[in-house]
């Protein structure tokens, strides 16, 4: 099974943001989800981008 919205790592990834100041609306964190469960490469790039125009 993946990557969901209540597992325990999905939720300390969450929490680490906080701890930055930093948060994800509910429809970026569904966006995520899907995208950690697909079979998409992640990359430094890939998340820049995502943080810049918080699109996937």
């Amino acid at each position: 099974m993946g990557l969901t919205v209540e597992s325990k790592e999905f939720q300390q990834v969450l929490h680490n943001l906080r701890l930055e100041n930093m948060s994800l609306s509910t429809e970026l964190q569904k966006r995520v989800i899907r995208l950690v469960n697909s079979d998409v490469t992640i990359t430094p790039e890939l998340i820049k981008r995502i943080v810049q125009h918080g699109k996937i």
